[in-house]
């Protein structure tokens, strides 16, 4: 049930008054399981599986029955949303058109099966417009290789030839884009994954761009010059060259506004989030508000993309000591609809809420708030990490220094296991912290001693670079000089 509940879920409006009022027109004539259970759901009918079992078959025991009504309605529903119109279904033009151009496609196939050539060609036709106005390659290949099948049957070899060379050409330029799309995804792909410092990586992104630079540079069609700025937007980043980044982001997005057909829906508020980013990374904490103001605007309502741009904003309201309207930032996060999209999404927005806690000196609400988020003790991507500093700061606070060393040793046992990781910032951290208990909590005996590796975590350079948007979400060099005063 959760399948189709999480579908409704995503439904626009129009959506769900199309399918709401069918489903209730079937039942006028036909006491349908299916239309009822379909009604339920629509109508937001929040019923257990059990309730609905009930009320359908009057009895318990019919879960095999029960089972495959389920999938029968996530079937019709499915259905019911592919005869929508495409507007109605993206807000991106692109995908609106690569919609209604398989549509047209399918209709064409459904026509030649019943011998229908003619009509079929009309649809074909219809489609290759749509696509070539869109420059969906894939799609104008797949055209091209049904006109020359019913091209050359219908006038001959000559008929054959032309559509043959057209379909040969787009195949050619289909593997060419194919090649660039990898080779961006190449450099894209290890941002994501933070795995970028590898110097591997660092010759494989840099040819990656290299190759894209040259074909846009060639005359590229727009998809190519979208892949270029793209691309050069994160490799700036990777680079932490971040006034260069937002140089070339800003340039996207006038690229983007000069080429609207190129433009996914997500690519205009993907690129508002971007500068949001950089500018955090280049301490521009209120330039960074007005940016992901644009990004949440333009992202679809109640979507991921919309939820990770939210995340980007509590940064900018935290890094501002923004501090309560970051709070209240995360219990809206927490009611948002693709708050489930992600295992760990509901923990990283708690510990949000425990970061905002500890700063406003609640440390009781700090403390406990931990237990909302320890499944990023499981997380392999920095989370857990995040975590474990932010629990021993709050029991250094608290003045528990058993637990801490405890927390500490564990935490030190955990970086032993991963040595080929880029993490030397929290090493040197740890480093810090275990002096610390050595000194028994004294700050400026710290300070006096190892004021050079703090220095290393205050000016941030190179394997000690502190990421703004990150994990380490008290800035530790910050949080240590604070105690000095």
């Amino acid at each position: 049930m959760k399948k189709i509940r999480d579908i409704v879920l995503r439904l626009n409006r129009g959506e769900r008054g199309i399918i709401s009022n069918y489903c209730h027109a079937k039942l006028r004539t036909h006491k349908s399981k299916k239309y009822q259970l379909l009604a339920l759901l629509i109508n937001g009918n929040d019923w257990t599986e059990e309730e609905m079992l009930l009320h359908l078959y009057g009895n318990k025991k019919r879960v095999h029955s029960f089972r495959q009504l389920k999938t029968e309605v996530r079937e019709e529903l499915m259905s019911l949303l592919l005869i929508q119109p495409a507007k109605s279904k993206y807000q991106s033009p692109k995908r609106a058109a690569a919609y209604t151009v398989k549509r047209d496609y399918l209709f064409a196939e459904l026509l030649y099966a019943k011998g229908l050539g003619k009509q079929a060609k009309t649809y074909i036709n219809r489609a290759l417009k749509k696509a070539e106005e869109y420059n969906l390659i894939w799609d104008q290949i797949q055209c091209y290789e049904r006109l020359r099948i019913y091209d050359g049957f219908r006038y001959g070899l000559p008929g054959f030839a032309k559509m043959k060379n057209l379909h040969l050409a787009k195949l050619e330029e289909y593997r060419v884009n194919t090649d660039l799309v990898n080779k961006q995804q190449e450099l894209v792909i290890p941002f994501v994954f933070h795995v970028n410092k590898d110097k591997t990586q660092q010759e494989v992104s840099a040819h990656a761009l290299n190759k894209i630079e040259e074909a846009y540079q060639n005359g590229g069609a727009p998809e190519i010059g979208y892949l270029y700025y793209n691309t050069k937007v994160h490799d700036h980043f990777h680079k932490r060259e971040y006034a260069e980044a937002k140089e070339v982001a800003l340039q996207f997005l006038d690229f983007l506004a000069e080429n609207p057909s190129v433009d996914t829906g997500a690519s205009i508020p993907g690129t508002n989030m971007q500068l949001a980013t950089i500018s955090l990374n280049l301490s521009k904490f209120k330039e960074a508000e007005p940016y992901i103001a644009k990004a949440i605007k333009g992202f679809a309502s109640g979507k991921l993309n919309q939820l990770n741009a939210m995340m980007v904003q509590f940064y900018c309201l935290f890094r501002q000591e923004e501090y309560a309207p970051a709070l209240e930032l995360c219990n809206k996060a927490l009611k948002h609809p693709s708050i489930g999209t992600r295992a760990i999404s509901k923990s990283i927005w708690h510990f949000f809420k425990v970061a905002c806690h500890y700063q406003m000196n609640n440390h009781e609400k700090a403390f406990y708030g931990l237990h909302y988020c320890n499944q990023l003790m499981e997380d392999k991507t920095g989370w857990q990490m995040g975590y474990r500093l932010l629990q021993i700061l709050i029991s250094l606070d608290e003045e528990e220094g058993d637990q801490a060393d405890y927390y500490i040793e564990n935490f030190v046992k955990l970086l032993q296991r991963q040595k080929d990781s880029d993490i030397e910032r929290i090493r040197l951290i740890l480093k810090l912290l275990t002096l610390l208990r050595k000194y028994n909590n004294d700050f400026k005996k710290l300070q006096s001693k190892h004021g050079d590796l703090v220095d290393l975590l205050k000016t941030g350079q190179g394997a000690y670079h502190w990421d703004p948007v990150g994990y380490e979400i008290i800035r530790f060099d910050s949080w240590l000089e604070s105690r000095l005063t």
